[in-house]
């Protein structure tokens, strides 16, 4: 008999069934192995803080527990590490400002800071200036401060002084400038601000010219000569042009150009020239009134002139005379009277005189006014009233004679039909207020009158002009 040297198939089997149910739980073991050059370290806990102080202004000396730890540098910061946690008293000193103290607390790994504004024991007074120049004097409680003992800031127009809190008298010089004084009252907490504008000191001006004069400066009233003919102002400036100008009633206006200089004062003698007088008039009233300004009322006929109407003055065109001699021919239409003008300025500045007729308002009076701006009071004449040597009746002619001379002005008159010429009295005018001037007519309410052959002559001795 021969034997099978194949396994049996029944023990096969049971190896499959072996290996199949081991393999996934071999499969699934996995050994991993660490490989590491490095030490595994574990953090310490920390021990030591850190301290940063900041100090304003910088450089100051920083001390902890009365040891000093060392300086701010220039930006003011002072680092220290490895601090002991702990409670510190902190101290930080400079030159010229208060002791900062106070307690802190260092912790352990936490970095610390602290910001420390010193306070000065100083007083700061800042002049602020709207122009700074050269030459300065400053004196500060009446002692002049030299140059090293403030700080000027040309850009911002500013110079600082240093000193002690309390009151001080600060006085600012500079050459060609008025000098500025001034108190105040500098502490340690705030800049004490002064604020400075000097002015140039002014240049005086004399001027020598007439009593009575205006004085203008590039147009504007500027002031009026005294009696003394001298007329001083302290209000130029240097460095300036001007024009000058003086007006005198009845002279001829004058007119300078200065240039002001610094520190020289003007002296100026400006001579006024007589306004020149007119030549001899007349007029009989044949051509209208071409040679009048007056009122539109009035008319020129016949050789007669008719003032009805518009109240209101009339003169002769662009005549003017200081001493002189007029003679009218006059004639009421009505009571009230008749009035005429003499040395006018214009048609409100003048002397009037008023014939009162047998109803005006004044009847059977002479009366004289200087009348100012067109203002003058009929209730209060310049001088007394005086009753004429003869009434001034309605329909009847008369005939006005004026001499003027100098500040006298005599009248007279002469009735038609009588032949025999009457004063009525003089005026003398002691102020001379119109010197020059036209002589014409004046219409008041409730007149009526009219003239005739008007003319006016001069003494021999005169020079005139057409």
């Amino acid at each position: 008999m021969i034997k099978s040297k194949t396994l049996p198939f029944c023990l096969i089997k049971v190896i499959i069934l072996v290996l199949v149910f081991s393999f996934p739980t071999f499969a699934q073991r996995e050994i991993k192995k660490v490989e590491t050059d490095k030490p595994v370290v574990i953090p310490a806990k920390p021990t030591l803080g850190a301290l940063l102080v900041v100090t304003n202004p910088s450089e100051a000396e920083v001390y902890l527990n009365n040891k000093k730890v060392g300086l701010t540098n220039s930006k003011g910061e002072l680092t220290q590490t490895n601090v002991k946690p702990g409670d510190y008293t902190l101290v930080i000193k400079r030159s010229e400002y208060q002791e900062h103290r106070e307690q802190i607390t260092v912790k352990a790994g936490k970095p610390s800071t602290v910001n420390a504004k010193l306070k000065p024991t100083f007083a700061i007074i800042l002049l602020t200036f709207t122009e700074l120049g050269a030459g300065l004097k400053i004196d500060l409680d009446n002692n002049t401060l030299a140059p090293e003992q403030f700080i000027v800031d040309l850009e911002n127009k500013t110079i600082k002084i240093k000193t002690n809190p309390g009151e001080h008298n600060v006085s600012i010089n500079r050459r060609g400038y008025l000098p500025l004084s001034t108190k105040i009252s500098a502490n340690v907490e705030e800049d004490s601000l002064i604020p400075v504008s000097l002015e140039r000191i002014p240049i005086n001006l004399t001027l020598k010219t007439l009593a009575g004069a205006r004085f203008y400066l590039n147009g504007e009233p500027s002031g009026k000569v005294p009696a003394t003919g001298v007329l001083s102002l302290a209000t130029l400036k240097p460095d300036k042009n001007y024009k000058v100008r003086v007006e005198l009633d009845d002279y001829e206006p004058k007119e300078q150009d200065i240039t002001t200089e610094a520190e020289k004062d003007l002296e100026l003698n400006l001579a006024l020239t007589p306004l020149p007088t007119s030549a001899a008039f007349s007029d009989t009233f044949l051509s209208g009134l071409a040679f009048w300004d007056a009122p539109k009322s009035w008319k020129a006929e016949n050789g007669l002139l008719y003032l009805r109407g518009d109240t209101g003055v009339g003169l002769p065109k662009n005549k003017r005379y200081r001493d002189c001699n007029i003679s009218f021919g006059l004639r009421l239409n009505k009571g009230g009277g008749a009035a005429w003008v003499v040395r006018a300025r214009d048609a409100e500045n003048y002397y009037l005189f008023y014939f009162g007729g047998t109803s005006g308002r004044f009847a059977n009076q002479f009366r004289v006014y200087i009348c100012r701006d067109g203002v003058y009071n009929l209730e209060s004449p310049a001088d007394p009233a005086l009753p004429p040597p003869v009434e001034l009746k309605t329909g009847e002619d008369y005939r006005i004679r004026i001499q003027i001379s100098g500040n006298v002005i005599q009248h007279w008159v002469t009735p038609s039909n009588i032949g025999e010429e009457y004063s009525l009295g003089l005026f003398k005018d002691p102020s001379s207020t119109f010197p020059i001037g036209g002589m014409g007519f004046a219409l008041l309410a409730d007149q009526d009158f009219l003239v005739h052959a008007f003319d006016i002559s001069l003494p021999t001795d005169s020079k005139a002009v057409r």
